[in-house]
């Protein structure tokens, strides 16, 4: 064999080496692509479950139910699996990914209570803690590992509404007459005026606790006070009435849109929480300078009645405004501060004079903003995600107590 060959035979075998360890590297870096991307796909598949998992748990505790499993007999111990699956806290979070373990505690923490006769839990927040194994599919083969265990952690809390969507387009005034037409005989509402008003309704509604899902319905009027200060429960401050047609886009007023919010709900988050500042019988320093505030007027009896009509014929509980203050601008604009929500079913009246309403004053959860001081908003609630990592849980409404 001649020099040439031997020399070429040796560089060929130096090839063949190189290659076959660049081989192994590439195959080595593409087991660890292949299973960090595993690993992400899970991680974000168990952030998805642990989100879906806090919000159906807050919004039970927002019902007053327990959404977490029984606790663990001993330290260290986790969940029995069956109680997991049971649970709501358990199910939503399997729902979205099977392979997902619920880490102990499950509980409620930094509750919050408002009312002076009977303290209600008003608000509160839950951590839901959740890990998962992935295989090392390739990984494992070159010593990295044979499993990942990633975890995933969500805040959610739950509280009395600072704003509201969906609010129907009639605002009602703290102070109207009222009437109880009907209610439970073994829950009346305590209402002890000689001519209650509407806010003895929210005084109850926030400081007792009536059962839920009883057979008669609480039934109420609200009066109207027009141009007759004799009118039953005229509500003051020279308001031209009890009831009146909202406008939340604080524009001209537009029949269409009333009727169009009378059918569906006003769409935008509407502000309620001037109710915390100022209780529920005050009025702003300055007139209707807060977001809270929104043009109203009684509108003339064809605008009212196609309105009213529009809601009583959806013959379905919906959110009604309750204002605590009525102002006429120097440009001519009826304003009113909102500083609450009634749940309620308009069942009908004569409009001009009373509107008859069935109220609802069990807990619910609505479609807002939380979260708010729990004055004027009886027992509803709304839920959201106030952190994603337990270091941000500072920036949650009940963070601290």
């Amino acid at each position: 064999m001649s020099d040439g060959q031997s020399h070429y035979q040796a560089e060929r075998g130096v090839t063949m080496a190189f290659v076959a360890m660049s081989m192994g590297i590439v195959l080595g870096v593409s087991a660890l692509v292949i299973d960090l991307g595993h690993a992400r796909l899970a991680r974000r598949s168990l952030a998805t479950a642990t989100d879906a998992s806090a919000l159906a748990a807050s919004q039970d505790l927002a019902l007053g139910r327990n959404p977490c499993p029984p606790p663990p007999q001993s330290p260290g111990e986790m969940f029995d699996p069956d109680a997991v699956r049971a649970s709501t806290a358990g199910r939503y979070l399997l729902e979205n990914d099977p392979d997902a373990v619920l880490i102990p505690p499950c509980e409620e923490i930094d509750t919050y209570h408002y009312g002076s006769k009977v303290p209600e839990k008003v608000g509160g927040r839950i951590i839901i803690n959740a890990t998962r194994t992935v295989d090392n599919s390739f990984a494992g083969a070159i010593g990295a590992g044979q499993t990942i265990e990633p975890s995933s952690s969500t805040t959610a809390e739950w509280g009395p509404p600072s704003a509201i969507r969906n609010l129907a387009p009639v605002g009602l005034c703290l102070r109207g007459g009222i009437s109880i037409e009907s209610q439970p005989s073994g829950s009346p509402l305590p209402v002890t005026r000689r001519e209650p008003r509407l806010v003895d309704i929210f005084l109850s509604i926030s400081n007792e606790i009536p059962p839920t899902g009883t057979s008669d319905p609480y039934i109420i009027r609200l009066y109207n006070y027009r141009d007759d200060q004799s009118t039953r429960g005229r509500c003051g401050n020279n308001t031209p009435s009890n009831s009146l047609l909202v406008d939340f886009n604080h524009g001209p007023f537009e029949l269409q849109d009333a009727v169009e919010w009378a059918e569906n709900g006003f769409p935008e988050p509407v502000d309620i929480d001037g109710a915390g500042q100022l209780g529920l019988t005050g009025r702003p320093d300055h007139p209707c300078i807060l977001i809270s505030c929104v043009d109203a007027g009684a509108g003339d009896t064809d605008e009212r009645s196609l309105v009213f009509d529009t809601l009583r014929d959806s013959n379905e509980f919906l959110y009604f405004p309750v204002f605590n203050y009525w102002y006429r601008n120097p440009w001519d604009q009826s304003r009113v501060h909102l500083v609450g929500v009634l749940r309620a079913k308009l069942l009908g009246g004569d409009y001009e004079s009373y509107l008859e309403f069935e109220v609802d004053v069990s807990r619910a959860v609505v479609d807002g903003v939380c979260c708010g001081s729990g004055i004027g908003t009886g027992r509803l609630s709304v839920v959201s995600v106030c952190a994603v990592d337990p270091n941000e849980n500072g920036a949650c409404t009940w963070a601290g107590g």
